[in-house]
C-alpha cells in the first residue's frame, strides 16, 4: 500500500485511529503526532502543538494576526 494512503483501523473506544499521512513529525521537539489532533491552530502539518509553535516563532500566528488587524484599525483611526 502507498505511503500516502490513510489507513484506518477500529480502536477499542468505537473512533478511529489514524496512520499513515496522519502522522507527522514536529519540526521543533521531533515527536511523532497526528496533525489532525494538533491543538496549533494554523500550522497543524509543522508543529504538534500551539506551545511548539510559540517556542519556534515566539508567538502563535493567531497572534500576528490580531495584532495586524489593531494596526490596520489604528491606522485607519489616525487617518479619520
Amino acid at each position: 500500500m502507498p505511503a500516502s494512503t490513510i489507513e484506518r483501523s477500529p480502536t477499542s473506544g468505537g473512533g478511529m485511529s489514524e496512520t499513515g499521512s496522519d502522522i507527522r513529525v514536529c519540526q521543533r521537539c521531533g515527536i511523532r503526532y497526528s496533525w489532525r489532533r494538533s491543538s496549533s491552530s494554523w500550522l497543524k502539518m509543522t508543529y504538534c502543538g500551539f506551545m511548539c509553535e510559540i517556542a519556534a516563532n515566539g508567538c502563535t500566528i493567531d497572534e500576528l494576526l490580531k495584532r495586524e488587524r489593531s494596526a490596520t484599525k489604528e491606522d485607519q483611526k489616525s487617518s479619520a
